[in-house]
């Protein structure tokens, strides 16, 4: 970034730049992770160094795989979803060992995860906290004393240590050690209690009314098709709802209101999956798949499992919703059934075979009518 920033360097040069940006904060979460995993197992060091022999591998392979253009959307979704399953990852990977011999305590787990959870909040807050205060030093500084300078630079090369330096090297610190993995104690804070209690879930009582208002009007008018939005919808308002779902666990047993959501809420998102299937059931009979209807269909499917996971199960692991996604995400980026490769291999065979039908293309050749 430093040199992205202070040189002024060829187009061929910038791109290799970015794509090694990319790459190493692929590398950066994903070694983490592989770190987190073994650490569990008591393993001396030197197996945890090679176990970061794949990391580097996995690292190189992105490099050479991520296209050389940037503004590709293909290489936009290549990279979202490769760095989603890795940080979901991140909210169970102490435990891999645990829940494969099922002995995972849900308040060893809810610990665990809202430590995570607070880091990256924080840490957020923190980097761009830094950039506000010192740019507006910097800004101060240089127009009271009447200096000139390249304000680009310095605010850029200032966000650069913010952002890149000092907020990872916080977050890093601030990872749980192993002895505190099995640490079920939960430091209660007061502004996230009244965030989950009296913000985050009235809404999504407030979301799920409208949600069912608008199935209603779908029904009573069965032949007028419903917007597509709804599906994005359903899927940003159920998982919120799951999203808080984990973090209301600690406070079920002193409201009974948030016991009542709980309870419930899993009920409630079943009737919304089956909206969201006619919904996208509609678009994909018309035009087939594409990326978005693609990530529908994987989101709505994910969120039913979870759902009725919640509802039969008797343990109702809360390390289930974030394990499900991380291997629906890696499903999903394997190349057969890649999200971007595969609605692209089904419109072109779509496409092939209507020309085909009109005449258009003969032995392989488009030929004029």
């Amino acid at each position: 970034f430093y040199s992205l920033v202070n040189f002024d360097l060829s187009n061929e040069a910038e791109q290799n730049i970015s794509r090694f940006i990319f790459s190493w904060i692929i590398w950066f979460f994903l070694s983490l992770w592989v770190y987190l995993s073994t650490e569990n197992y008591w393993i001396n060091w030197i197996k945890k160094i090679l176990f970061q022999i794949p990391v580097v591998i996995f690292t190189v392979l992105f490099f050479i795989w991520f296209n050389t253009d940037l503004d590709s959307f293909e290489n936009i979704v290549f990279f979202i979803l490769t760095l989603t399953w890795i940080i979901s990852f991140l909210f169970f990977a102490p435990y891999v060992k645990n829940l494969k011999e099922k002995k995972l305590e849900q308040n060893i787990y809810y610990t665990y995860f809202y430590r995570f959870s607070t880091i990256f909040l924080v840490s957020f807050i923190l980097g761009w906290l830094l950039v506000l205060l010192w740019n507006i030093a910097i800004f101060a500084t240089f127009e009271l004393f009447d200096i000139s300078y390249n304000d680009y630079k310095i605010i850029a090369n200032w966000m650069v240590t913010a952002l890149c330096l000092i907020t990872p090297t916080y977050a890093l610190i601030q990872v749980p050690k192993k002895e505190e993995y099995n640490n079920s104690y939960f430091n209660e804070n007061i502004f996230f209690s009244f965030l989950i209690k009296y913000i985050a879930i009235p809404f999504i009582y407030v979301y799920f009314i409208i949600l069912y208002a608008y199935s209603i009007k779908v029904l009573s008018n069965f032949w007028d098709w419903p917007k597509w939005e709804v599906s994005w919808l359903v899927i940003g308002f159920s998982t919120f709802g799951y999203i808080i779902y984990i973090f209301s666990y600690i406070f079920e047993e002193k409201n009974k209101f948030i016991k009542l959501f709980r309870k419930y809420f899993p009920y409630a998102v079943i009737p919304q999956i089956f909206m969201l299937a006619y919904a996208i059931y509609l678009r994909i009979n018309q035009y087939d798949l594409t990326v978005n209807r693609y990530f529908v269909v994987v989101f709505g499917l994910w969120l039913f499992i979870i759902s009725i996971y919640l509802i039969f199960s008797k343990r109702k692991y809360l390390s289930f919703i974030t394990t499900i996604l991380t291997i629906f995400t890696i499903i999903i980026s394997i190349w057969s059934w890649w999200v971007y490769n595969l609605p692209v291999s089904r419109q072109y065979d779509r496409l092939v075979n209507n020309i085909e039908k009109a005449n258009i293309l003969k032995w392989e050749k488009i030929v004029a009518l």
